[in-house]
């Protein structure tokens, strides 16, 4: 679950840079479409990585929660893109 926050941190950190680079249609594009899809994309790569890892290694952690995290992570992720892009001042050029 660290690997997995950390890469959210990243990948939201350059989706934010980018949008607060462009403070137009280019922040909404990244709050409306590229934020939800690479979240989505970490999301399941999460999802279906940390299953087989999980499987592989015997982890002790229980399957619901790893699963719970895979998904909740990348959806506060994009909860959170959305509230920082939209305390930005956008304009409309």
């Amino acid at each position: 679950m660290i690997a997995l926050g950390a890469l959210l941190m990243a990948v939201n950190a350059a989706l934010l840079v980018v949008a607060n680079n462009d403070r137009s249609w280019g922040a909404i594009g990244v709050a409306m479409f590229l934020g939800p899809l690479a979240n989505a994309a970490v999301g399941l790569i999460a999802l279906v990585g940390t299953t087989v890892v999980a499987a592989v290694a015997g982890s002790k952690v229980p399957f619901g929660t790893i699963v719970l995290g895979s998904i909740f992570l990348p959806v506060a992720a994009i909860v959170l893109d959305w509230v920082v892009i939209a305390t930005m001042p956008l304009h409309g050029c």
